[in-house]
């Protein structure tokens, strides 16, 4: 287990509190939602009432009242003109009793409550006997009986027009009331309600207020742990550079040695010719050698900064690759194969490119054979413009999902596989493609295969000399 994993693993800690602060947030304000619309129906029950009821109830009794009053003046008006011997009508007090029942009738339409259906039995027998009254009134005074009449008219009808008039404002208290309590139930609800809501929203505000903390707190771990990390792969690179260069240094001196004995061992005269083809294929191999030591004497020194004017041609280089891996797939019976593609000039050196292209297809062979599919690997170049996109696909075991980013760290083997290697091709290739201001990745899908691709600029400076024809058509590079 590598470093960055525990980090990684203790940077997620306070994502649990976060995901529960932010739960209680949302449940706090779906707590208040709910509860205000649960207060809110009584609410809307009582203002209905009020509304549709008690108002208008109030508003017909006091016309009717109104009416009644009235009613009780045209009486005594009536039974005053006659009496002094002036001309009166009757007109006015059925016009008038007619507007009281029609105002009555209008409150028995929205009238709501048990306690009104007793006052108004009272009202309308207050009515009968007003109306009784009234007709005694006016029968006595059109009979000329006016002291009968003032007597009827003082004596019963006006107190019966009082007790009448009390009654309906009874049943108008009564609305009053109602409407009165509605009111007061309203305001406390309402008070309720907003100190209910207030408290869900202080929690609510409050664990928002410790989830923020908490999330700052961890985009500050995560933060750290990321500066951590980059300053662990700056140092890690930097030894790599240094390791690079250390290797190529003590590499160089005893494979130029190599060279030359085997330069002078196919010059003897004696030596068979089979020999000294064997000879001159050790001396191409240690040629090739020299050429990845010298890229990464290069890399090594120039770092972030290769040389501009770099340029290496594709498919010389993938030839040379090829034709030394052609043993090693025979031995698996890997199909190796390469897709056409046009003369490509890299910028980059031709010992970078050939480590590069080494490295992953290499790789491809080492572990395509692990699978129980016959074996395929695929070298395909993509033209992007500017840049040129290299492929390297397989059918082999694929990588576990998640491992795309960290097969490219130092010293990281992700499988179980008994092959040699100590995890560093793949990151050299990364740090070599980097430099030169390139691109790399995987796409993997586990038991299927991956397809390790790589984008470099193409070179500005293309070297003088014959065009080399298209890859595809070289004859080492067939089924193999």
């Amino acid at each position: 287990m590598s470093q960055a994993e525990p980090r990684e693993r203790l940077s997620m800690r306070p994502a649990r509190p976060v995901v529960l602060a932010m739960i209680i947030v949302v449940l706090s304000f779906a707590a208040a939602l709910v509860y205000l619309q649960l207060q809110l129906q009584p609410v809307t029950h009582r203002a209905l009432t009020v509304i549709d009821h008690a108002a208008p109830s109030i508003e017909h009794l006091s016309a009717a009242q109104t009416e009644l009053t009235a009613l009780g003046m045209y009486v005594s008006d009536y039974v005053s003109r006659v009496g002094d011997g002036r001309t009166a009508t009757r007109g006015d007090i059925v016009a008038t009793r007619g507007e009281l029942s029609a105002d009555l009738s209008a409150f028995r339409a929205v009238s709501d409550f048990e306690a009104e259906h007793d006052l108004l039995r009272r009202i309308d027998a207050d009515l009968r006997q007003l109306d009784e009254l009234t007709g005694r009134a006016i029968g006595q005074t059109d009979d000329g009986h006016l002291e009968a009449a003032k007597q009827t008219l003082h004596g019963g009808f006006q107190p019966q027009l009082l007790e009448t008039s009390g009654h309906i404002s009874n049943v108008k208290a009564l609305n009053a009331q109602y409407a009165s309590r509605a009111a007061a139930d309203i305001l406390r609800t309402r008070r309720e309600a907003t100190l209910v809501a207030g408290a869900f929203g202080a929690v609510g505000l409050a664990v928002a207020v410790v989830a923020t903390l908490l999330v700052l707190r961890l985009l500050g771990i995560r933060g750290r742990l990321i500066d951590q990390q980059t300053e662990m792969l700056a140092a890690r690179a930097t030894e790599l550079e240094a390791f690079a260069g250390r290797v190529a240094h003590d590499l160089r001196n005893p494979l130029s040695a190599i060279a030359l004995r085997v330069l002078a061992a196919s010059r003897r005269a004696e030596v068979e010719p089979r020999v000294r083809d064997d000879l001159d294929k050790v001396a191409g191999q240690v040629a090739r050698l020299n050429d990845i030591i010298n890229g990464l004497l290069e890399f090594a020194r120039a770092g972030a900064n290769p040389e501009p004017d770099a340029s290496a041609e594709l498919a010389e280089m993938l030839e040379a690759v090829l034709g030394d891996l052609r043993a090693a797939a025979a031995e698996v019976g890997a199909e190796l194969r390469v897709e056409p593609f046009p003369p490509t000039h890299l910028a980059c050196t031709p010992g970078a490119l050939t480590s590069v292209l080494a490295n992953l297809v290499g790789n491809a062979v080492k572990y395509v054979g692990d699978d129980q599919r016959t074996p395929r690997i695929v070298v395909r170049v993509r033209d992007q413009g500017d840049r040129a996109r290299v492929e390297v696909e397989d059918n082999g075991p694929g990588l576990p999902p998640g491992a795309e980013q960290r097969i490219f760290e130092p010293f990281r083997r992700l499988t179980q596989s008994s092959k040699p290697g100590i995890g560093l091709g793949l990151a050299t290739v990364k740090k070599i493609v980097e430099a030169y201001r390139g691109r790399i990745g995987v796409e993997s899908k586990l038991g299927r295969g991956s397809t390790f691709w790589f984008e470099m600029p193409r070179a500005t400076r293309v070297p003088e000399g014959p065009t080399r024809e298209p890859l595809s058509r070289a004859p080492d590079l067939q089924r193999v």
